[in-house]
Parts: structure tokens; sequence; C-alpha cells
């Protein structure tokens, strides 16, 4: 088996991707503006997940941009699917834009209700970035 883990930096965005023989099995996108990372996208398929290849992921991506940019901020948009990923986010006392957290289900909904800011120190600390 043949394990690889390799990160891509845009100006504004970095995606680390965990390939197995050249077959994508985790990916981690966050984007870079205004001296805040965006965690985007953040995905690892079902067989793989509790190996520490998310946190890896993670740890790479925000890497990336932190080693060129400065930060003041982290936060993560989460579409309300998959509750394990609200519990990961109240590690890292994760706060809502939005008092109303509900589904992005329909136009008229709000993205500001799916937006996540996180205690930048602990996740960081927790990705050994600090």
């Amino acid at each position: 088996m043949n394990n690889t883990i390799r990160t891509i930096l845009n100006e504004n965005q970095s995606t680390s991707l965990y390939e197995e023989d050249n077959v994508v099995i985790g990916v981690c996108k966050c984007n870079y503006a205004n001296n805040k990372i965006t965690i985007v996208s953040w995905f690892v398929e079902k067989d793989y997940r509790h190996l520490g290849i998310g946190k890896e992921l993670l740890h790479d991506c925000i890497k990336s941009i932190i080693e060129k940019h400065k930060i003041d901020e982290i936060e993560y948009i989460w579409n309300g699917m998959n509750g394990y990923v609200k519990t990961w986010l109240d590690h890292f006392d994760a706060v809502c834009n939005c008092p109303i957290q509900v589904l992005k289900n329909t136009c008229e909904d709000s993205w500001d209700n799916h937006i996540y800011r996180l205690n930048d120190e602990k996740l960081l600390k927790y990705l050994n970035l600090r």
C-alpha cells in the first residue's frame, strides 16, 4: 500500500489530499482571506475514520497557510449533516455566527447559520501548531 498526503497551496486556498494507491481517501480544504482561515471542506472515507488521517489533513492544510500568512481567526462551515461534526466543534468552543443552528436545505436559509468561530488556540494546540 502506498499512502501519501499532498498539500496544494494557492494564494487564497490550501487543499490537503490523503491518497492510498492513487485513490483519494480524505480531503481538507481551507480558504484564507482577511487574516482568517475558513475550513470549507473536510472529509475522510468511512472505513478510514478514527485513524488520525483527518487530523493530519487538517494539520497540513492549516500549517501551509500559517507558514505564509498571519491569522487572527479560524472558522468552520458546517451544513448541519453528520452529528459527529457538532461534537468535534464543541471540543473547540465553537460559536455559531447565528444563534439558530439549522440544516442548510432551503434558498432562504443563510450561511451565517452554519459558520462556527473556533477557539484558535485550542485548535492550533490540538494540531501541534502552537
